[in-house]
């Protein structure tokens, strides 16, 4: 090896030893993406509300999870208040992040978490402490900001991670509520906001 390197020309050594030097350099750094910038803005904007952040050595829990219990433990609009607009500035965010990075968005576990229990607890919530009635009392005491809402959290849920996902999410939360097993597939549909058309609501 070392023969080889002194029969040949020092202009080509020179040039091997930067081309090697760039490939390490790009394995180490790759050049940032337009994928890379959007997402970096969108969890800046989502600092408090959806990813952990630190202060003085400090670890802070999103705001998130204390909206989230907070509209779980209430009976009305507004232990939920807080939470659905914070959510609506979310998918506002989300919806900002151009189609070819949304398979990035995706990835965060901290997106995932926030779509889906929402969805569960806006459900929940819905239904109410009872079974239904019948299909005209499936939104509780939701207004048509709040249906509007659901379904532009299910539209995102669709886009992120599929529909299947969707439906299989659907199934289990469908066992969850109260008094479900006293129903039959069909009447659950009905009377939960599952069953929302969401064409009115986009």
């Amino acid at each position: 090896m070392e023969q080889l390197l002194a029969s040949l020309p020092a202009r080509v050594i020179a040039i091997g030893a930067i081309i090697i030097g760039l490939i390490l350099i790009l394995i180490n750094d790759p050049p940032r993406t337009i994928c890379d910038t959007q997402l970096e803005v969108f969890k800046e904007a989502q600092q408090r509300f959806l990813f952990k952040s630190e202060t003085n050595g400090i670890s802070r829990t999103p705001d998130i999870e204390k909206q989230l219990e907070t509209c779980r433990g209430s009976a009305g609009p507004g232990g939920c208040f807080e939470l659905f607009e914070k959510l609506k500035r979310l998918l506002a965010d989300l919806e900002n992040v151009p189609k070819q990075c949304s398979k990035a968005a995706s990835g965060f576990a901290e997106v995932r978490r926030a779509i889906y229990e929402s969805a569960r607890v806006m459900t929940l919530m819905a239904w109410g402490d009872r079974a239904p009635v019948a299909y005209t009392q499936r939104y509780g005491w939701f207004d048509s900001s709040d249906i509007a809402l659901f379904c532009r959290i299910k539209h995102q849920a669709v886009i992120l991670y599929g529909k299947e996902q969707w439906e299989q999410f659907r199934g289990a939360v469908a066992r969850e509520l109260p008094q479900a097993n006293t129903l039959n597939p069909e009447q659950i549909w009905q009377r939960s906001i599952f069953s929302t058309s969401c064409q009115g609501f986009k």
